[in-house]
């Protein structure tokens, strides 16, 4: 498909068996993004957050230091996901909608994990960053914001345990959201 956005209409799943569901782009006429088109694309992103987060730390591959970390960064995307879930209402994406896929081997090591949540965390946190300025809605841009934040110190705390340097660029790229969901996609079966 060309152009795509994540879509979810009440009670259905986003994902089809064969490849990624992926709606037209949704953009007024006057050019600015639909506010509904980036809550679905985080929502849809803080559920592969949770789902990498459980995984990694079902693995038994994690340290103590870094369970604890992950155990804290899950509740902060669980907490995200209720946000932008209520922001929806009942056509909000639920666990289970959809199949998430990941690199082979990415649950065996340590190391796999840690580049499997560094890819997902920084698109994650470039879609919030670029949703922000599109926003039309002052609330939801200060939530975003707010995320955003909390996305970029879970940035951090990966980048401590990948390279013991725990403090990022100075600029994070804000992604827009066929940046985002290119950037996502691989994860979605």
């Amino acid at each position: 498909m060309h152009r795509r956005t994540f879509l979810l209409a009440a009670g259905s799943t986003l994902l089809a068996a064969a490849a990624p569901a992926f709606a037209a782009s949704t953009t007024s006429p006057d050019g600015a993004t639909d506010d509904r088109a980036s809550l679905l694309l985080v929502v849809a992103a803080e559920l592969l957050s949770l789902d990498l987060y459980d995984r990694a730390l079902a693995s038994g591959k994690l340290g103590p230091r870094l369970v604890k970390t992950f155990a804290r960064v899950r509740f902060n995307e669980q907490e995200h996901y209720d946000a932008i879930a209520l922001q929806l209402g009942p056509s909000a994406s639920k666990p289970g909608d959809f199949q998430f896929s990941y690199p082979a081997g990415t649950f065996d090591s340590v190391a796999g994990i840690l580049v499997a949540v560094e890819a997902i965390e920084t698109a994650v946190l470039g879609a919030y960053l670029g949703a922000v300025t599109t926003l039309s809605s002052s609330t939801l841009r200060s939530a975003f914001a707010r995320i955003a934040a909390s996305e970029a110190e879970h940035l951090a705390a990966v980048g401590g345990a990948i390279r013991n340097q725990p403090i990022g660029i100075s600029f994070p790229v804000a992604l827009d959201i066929q940046q985002a969901t290119d950037r996502l996609e691989p994860f979605f079966a």
